[in-house]
């Protein structure tokens, strides 16, 4: 998909609102399961985190 360039975006990229119905096309890389157990691990990794001021 190609996203234009709006000047409300502030110049971020990686954030950015899509205001239309996107199509599903293809196969996911992942079955429902083992995105599941790849998730978990991040998840668990998260939790267990302490924040650190710098």
């Amino acid at each position: 998909m190609t996203v234009k360039v709006r000047d409300d975006y502030g110049g971020c990229r990686s954030w950015v609102e899509v205001h239309r119905e996107l199509p599903f096309e293809g196969t996911p890389a992942l079955s429902d399961d083992e995105f599941e157990r790849a998730a978990g691990g991040d998840r668990d990794i998260a939790q267990d985190a302490v924040a650190v001021v710098a």
